[in-house]
C-alpha cells in the first residue's frame, strides 16, 4: 500500500535501480527518495505517513489499512480556521486523497479477491474456477420451479457431472443460503446448493467488508522465521549480520574454472541444513576497539613490516581488522554471542545461489591487488616477473585495506566476501579432504595443523581470489591482510 500511494503522489517509484540485485538491496537498506522533491506541491506531513508506510519494520508500519488512510486524511487536512481559500485548498487536497485512498481500496479489493479467486474440490487435490453463470442458472430453476430435461436442468445435470455431484429424481428440496443475511432458497441438489451458498456467501462478505470494514483487509499475521538477506545489528559488537537460509550448493571448483588447484577439487554437493546469521562485512576496527574496551584485551597491531599503518592507527574505523591470529578471531566472534563461521558455510553465503567462479565482475565486488592502490596496475604480472619484490611495489603503490561496503555486495546483501581481507573460518584444513564428499554440514578434517581462511585480499592478484579458493595458515600466525567475518545460530 505505502509503494502504491507513493508512486501516485510521486509518480514515480520509491526505489529504482539497474537490475534487480542492486534493486534488492536498496529495498533492503536504503531510505526510498524524498516524497516532497518529487512533489514539492504536497503537505509536508504527507512524506512522514508516506515513510512510515514503507518503513523497513513490519511493526513500525501503520496495523491496518484504515489505520493509514485516516493518517493520510490528517496530513493532508488543512489548518483552522478555513477560510475560502483554505476550503479550495481542502478542496483539492481531498481530491488527492480520494485518488489514492481509491487507489489503496482498489488493491485492496483485488487482493482480496485474487486469494477467493479459486474454490478447491472436495479431494482437495486440483484447484477448480467457479463457474460463471452458476448462481443465474440456479435462480431460473427456482423462479420456474421447472425439472425434467428444459434448459435450466440440464445446466444443472451439467454442473453435477462437471462437479461431481447426484441429482434427485423429480423432487427437489429447498435449502436456505448459508450467509445468514436472509432466508432464500435454490430449487436445486443439496451438494450443489451448498456450492452456490458458499460463491454467494464469500461474494456478500467480501462487499459487506469493503463497505463496513477496513480491518478486513488486514493480512493474517503468519510467524515465520527470517527471511534470505534479512539485516539486524549486532548490539553487543555493532556489527550488521545477515541471515543466509538452508540450502544446497556444489562446493569446489566452480565450471570452467580454469584457476583452480587441487585441493579445490572435486566439486561436490554440500547441503548447509540450518540457516545461520554471517556478518555483513568483516570485523571492523570499531568493532574491535568495542571489543578490546570491553574486555581489556591488548590492541591489535598498528603497522606491519613495511610500516603501513594498520588497525586504529590507519585513522579509519571502517577499514577492517587485520593482522588477527585464529585464536583471537574466534574470541572476538564468542564475546559477541557468535562463532566462526564452517569453511562449508563460508563459500555457500559467498555464492549466494551462484555457481560462477566470482559473484560479480571482479573490479565491481573486490579490492585486490590490481585495483587496491594509488594507481592501477597488473597484479600478475608483476607476480610472474618481480616477484621478489611484489611485496615492496604494492607498498609503494599505497596497496591496502579499504573501508567495508564500497564494493557491490552479492545477491544475499554480503560485502568483500571477496577481496579486502581474508577471513578465518573455523575448519582444520585438509588438501585431500574434499574427496570425501562430505555432503552435510561439513566440519573438515578432525585435526590438522593450519586452519582454513577464506575469499583473498588487497594483496591478492586476480586467480586468487575466486569463490572456491582455499588458504591456510598456522593458527598462531599473523598477515597484515588476515581478517576475519563472524557467524551467527
Amino acid at each position: 500500500m505505502g509503494v502504491v500511494a507513493f508512486q501516485l503522489l510521486a509518480r514515480q517509484l520509491p526505489f529504482t535501480a539497474p537490475n534487480d540485485q542492486a534493486l534488492m538491496f536498496q529495498i533492503v537498506n536504503a531510505e526510498p527518495a524524498p516524497l516532497l522533491e518529487a512533489n514539492p506541491a504536497l503537505p509536508p506531513d504527507v512524506d512522514r505517513v508516506i515513510r512510515t508506510a514503507l518503513a523497513k519494520v513490519p511493526d513500525q508500519r501503520f496495523p491496518t489499512c484504515g489505520a493509514f488512510a485516516r493518517a493520510l486524511e490528517q496530513a493532508f487536512a488543512p489548518p483552522e480556521p478555513a477560510t475560502v481559500r483554505t476550503v479550495r485548498a481542502k478542496s483539492g487536497a481531498n481530491r488527492i486523497l480520494a485518488a489514492v485512498a481509491g487507489a489503496l481500496l482498489l488493491a485492496a479489493f483485488v487482493l482480496y479477491f485474487a486469494s477467493r479467486a479459486l474454490k478447491w474440490n472436495p479431494s482437495g487435490s486440483h484447484p477448480v474456477k467457479v463457474a460463471s453463470g452458476g448462481a443465474n442458472q440456479a435462480t431460473e430453476g427456482r423462479s420456474t420451479g421447472k425439472t425434467g430435461n428444459g434448459p435450466e436442468n440440464r445446466s444443472a445435470k451439467e454442473r453435477a457431472k462437471r462437479f461431481g455431484e447426484k441429482l434427485p429424481g423429480t423432487s427437489v428440496k429447498d435449502e436456505p443460503i448459508a450467509n445468514g443475511r436472509g432466508k432464500s432458497t435454490l430449487h436445486t441438489s443439496p451438494n450443489e446448493a451448498k456450492f452456490i451458498d458458499r460463491r454467494r456467501a464469500s461474494t456478500t462478505e467480501a462487499v459487506a467488508a469493503v463497505e463496513n470494514s477496513p480491518k478486513a483487509f488486514v493480512p493474517p499475521v503468519i510467524a515465520r522465521g527470517p527471511q534470505p538477506g534479512q539485516v539486524k545489528v549486532n548490539e553487543k559488537d555493532g556489527l550488521r549480520y545477515v541471515w543466509i537460509p538452508a540450502g544446497k550448493f556444489m562446493m569446489g571448483c566452480s565450471p570452467q574454472d580454469n584457476e583452480c588447484f587441487g585441493d579445490e577439487k572435486p566439486a561436490h554437493e554440500v547441503e548447509i541444513t540450518k540457516g545461520f546469521w554471517l556478518g555483513q562485512t568483516s570485523v571492523t576496527v570499531a568493532a574491535w576497539k568495542r571489543y578490546r574496551v570491553a574486555t581489556g584485551k591488548p590492541a591489535l597491531p598498528d603497522a606491519d613490516n613495511f610500516g603501513r599503518s594498520l588497525n586504529e592507527a590507519a585513522g579509519d574505523d571502517n577499514v577492517p581488522a587485520a593482522d588477527i591470529t585464529w585464536d583471537e578471531a574466534r574470541g572476538f566472534c564468542e564475546w559477541g554471542g557468535g562463532r566462526l563461521p564452517t569453511e562449508a558455510e563460508w563459500e555457500y553465503a559467498a555464492r549466494a545461489g551462484s555457481s560462477a567462479t566470482r559473484y560479480g565482475s571482479l573490479d565491481s565486488v573486490a579490492w585486490y591487488g590490481d585495483n587496491s592502490g594509488r594507481q592501477r596496475f597488473d597484479s600478475m604480472e608483476i607476480w610472474r616477473t618481480d616477484s621478489t619484490r611484489y611485496s615492496r611495489r604494492l607498498f609503494e603503490n599505497g596497496n591496502g585495506s579499504h573501508a567495508v561496503g564500497q564494493r557491490q555486495p552479492n545477491a544475499w546483501n554480503l560485502y568483500d566476501m571477496l577481496g579486502n581481507v581474508w577471513q578465518w573460518t573455523a575448519d582444520w584444513y585438509g588438501e585431500n579432504y574434499y574427496p570425501r564428499r562430505d555432503s552435510q554440514d561439513p566440519l573438515g578434517p578432525p585435526g590438522g595443523t593450519q586452519r582454513v581462511l577464506r575469499g583473498g585480499s588487497w594483496y591478492s592478484d586476480p586467480g586468487t581470489v575466486r569463490a572456491s579458493r582455499r588458504n591456510r595458515a598456522g593458527p598462531a600466525s599473523r598477515f597484515n591482510d588476515h581478517g576475519v567475518r563472524c557467524a551467527g545460530n
